[in-house]
């Protein structure tokens, strides 16, 4: 049994064996001093054995340091033994390089809040995954990992189907052979990234900031509309957010420990997976590696090793340059991203914000300023600082709030290169933005929190942690209560058939929705998308339509056995006399943008229909009426 007296600077410890064994110490044992840099051991009778000793201190560590943290400071002997009035003196120097004592029943009761959040969002992507089919962007996923073939897939990748480095198409491709590519299969996949990185950041923030402080931040960044969204995607976002959380994880430590080669491999691999996971991973590298050589100077050193460590990670990115020149093709002439705008900012916002604050109504101002007050809390918690927390832990919560400021800085700065530049800002592109947020909100809950967590009033903290535990239990369910109320997608193409002509060919003009209908119609290939290189690069036809003209040419060279019925359109019309095209309303008219502002509303206009079938006095066309509320389905006859 260890019990434990005295004030906070000087504490004795008090130890009895178990009773079985022969040897029985009593009474003050060791007397511990902590000054936050030097830890000195007292031994004052009965001959304890090193283990018991290093256990002892690591104990009053923890009572020192008010907390029941699962990782605390190795020590390191800086001295012999030596007599000093009769007793025995052993030295430590506090390095901070995460030696693990950790008590299994307090470990396993803190671990239940991030397991019970992690399995609420697996719940909530099952539930959006049975209501939902493939997106666009998630089928260009589904092909490339359902390919039979490796090496096959590998050919397909480096053609102009997606834009992305390497790393989710490797390792999906592996969980795609043991666990099928399904849509649930590969949103889960997903998901589990997501938790993954949820479960890292838990690991970091709860040393710092404590165990609730870090299952509430997390809580309230992880049930954001964008995370809930992209937690049910099949796309590279939830590894995007894992990488950034390793290399979060990866700062955390250097902070609490030496420069080693271990260390520098760790910090170097974690870059490598970043900038490997998604286009914008060099650029969150860079404020990484930014907010580390800051952090680094505000406490007075500078390690060259370390940041060349990290800039090696980040050069493993010019590996993947020549597919990437490849991939980029499909945006000449122009890319579909149009260009920013200040209201992209509070949309920014509204995604990020917790997303029961949507489901109350918020708007995207309530959002904006809720992101302000979450700001200025932070800027409260660096000013005016817990003095009863000891200095090293301040100082690691600087360190952390630094990163988190890189972070969320990422954003601001996409957003301005968007507007001067060249337009590249778009939400999911900026998710790992969303653990920064996590650090701010931990931060906040921890000055609140641990006062009360750590009051002498018995029922002070057990109503804390009630309420803290209520409150997590709140914020926790809410993605699955979106996933509820999402209602159930119809499958695409069901309404089709409701004018008749069944056994007609139809013309899809728009990617999207021809490849949703040739996945998942159950006749299939009856649906057409026509290629024509002429009207796509037109100004009049939008920003995207050079990329789906290219998209498609692609998945027809790489899987032409799927793709039978991508054709050029004067091969079509020169083989069909008879068929059915789906096209905008007469009012939808495809012009040339005046303003920055229409961009978004031209964002993509099929000129296929009026330019090559409308006036071609070879057919004649009919209306029979209109389909999924934003088509004018046609018939088309050629005449005699």
């Amino acid at each position: 049994m260890v019990t434990t007296a005295g004030s906070a600077r000087w504490t004795e410890l008090f130890l009895r064996l178990p009773s079985n064994n022969a040897s029985q110490l009593s009474g003050p044992v060791f007397t511990v001093v902590n000054d936050d840099e030097m830890i000195e051991m007292t031994a004052q009778g009965g001959q304890a054995s090193t283990f018991i000793r290093l256990a002892m201190v690591c104990i009053m560590l923890r009572h020192l340091t008010r907390s029941n943290r699962s990782s605390l400071d190795r020590l390191y002997s800086s001295s012999a033994n030596f007599d000093r009035k009769g007793k025995k003196v052993v030295k430590f120097k506090c390095e901070h390089i995460g030696f693990f004592f950790r008590n299994t029943d307090s470990y396993t009761r803190h671990v239940a809040g991030p397991v019970l959040m992690l399995l609420l969002l697996t719940l909530s992507c099952l539930v959006f995954s049975k209501k939902r089919f493939f997106e666009n962007d998630e089928l260009y996923s589904y092909y490339l990992l359902s390919d039979p073939s490796f090496r096959h897939m590998w050919g397909a990748f480096n053609d102009a189907i997606n834009n992305s480095p390497p790393l989710y198409f490797a390792v999906g491709r592996v969980w795609a052979a043991l666990f099928g590519s399904d849509e649930t299969s590969l949103r889960l996949f997903s998901s589990l990234a997501m938790s993954f990185a949820l479960l890292i950041l838990w690991r970091v923030l709860r040393e710092p900031f404590g165990n609730w402080a870090s299952i509430l931040g997390l809580g309230l960044a992880f049930t954001a509309p964008l995370i809930v969204y992209q937690n049910a995607n099949a796309r590279s976002y939830g590894l995007f957010l894992a990488c950034t959380a390793l290399c979060v994880a990866a700062i955390a430590r250097n902070d609490r420990q030496a420069v080693s080669n271990s260390s520098l491999f760790m910090n170097a691999a974690a870059f490598m997976l970043l900038v490997q996971s998604h286009l914008f991973g060099p650029i969150y590298a860079a404020a990484l590696i930014a907010a580390q050589i800051i952090a680094d100077i505000r406490r007075g050193r500078l390690r060259p090793s370390l940041y060349f460590a990290m800039t090696t990670g980040v050069a493993t990115f010019a590996l993947y340059l020549p597919v990437f020149f490849n991939q980029a093709e499909n945006g000449d002439p122009r890319m579909w991203i149009p260009p920013t705008f200040l209201q992209d900012l509070p949309r920014f916002c509204a995604a990020v914000v917790p997303v029961g604050l949507r489901l109350l109504g918020i708007g995207d101002f309530g959002s904006t300023l809720w992101i302000i007050l979450v700001i200025a809390g932070t800027l409260i918690t660096v000013w005016w600082p817990s003095r009863e927390e000891p200095v090293e832990i301040r100082r690691h919560q600087q360190h952390l709030s630094t990163v988190a400021w890189a972070l969320l800085l990422v954003p601001l700065v996409v957003w301005l290169g968007s507007w001067a530049i060249k337009p590249i800002f778009f939400d999911r592109y900026v998710i790992p933005s969303v653990l920064g947020l996590a650090i701010l909100y931990s931060a906040i809950g921890s000055r609140f929190l641990k006062p009360m967590l750590s009051s002498a009033n018995r029922p002070v903290r057990l109503g804390t942690r009630a309420a803290a535990g209520t409150v997590a239990a709140l914020i926790g369910w809410t993605p699955f209560v979106l996933a509820q109320r999402l209602p159930i997608e119809p499958t695409p193409g069901s309404e089709d058939n409701q004018y008749g002509y069944d056994a007609l060919p139809i013309v899809v003009p728009f990617s999207h929705d021809y490849l949703r209908r040739r996945q998942y119609s159950p006749n299939s290939t009856r649906y057409y998308f026509l290629l024509d290189w002429t009207t796509a690069v037109d100004p009049a036809s939008g920003d995207f339509a050079p990329q789906a003209d290219k998209e498609l040419s692609a998945l027809k060279r790489q899987y032409p056995n799927r793709f039978t019925t991508v054709l050029e359109q004067s091969e079509f019309l020169s083989s069909h006399s008879r068929f059915l095209v789906l096209k905008f309303p007469e009012t939808f008219k495809c012009h040339v943008p005046l303003s920055f502002a229409r961009k978004w509303s031209n964002f993509y206009c099929w000129q296929v229909y009026d330019r090559r079938i409308a006036a071609d006095h070879r057919f004649r066309t009919t209306r029979l009426g209109e389909i999924d509320r934003k088509y004018e389905l046609m018939l088309v006859e050629r005449n005699n």
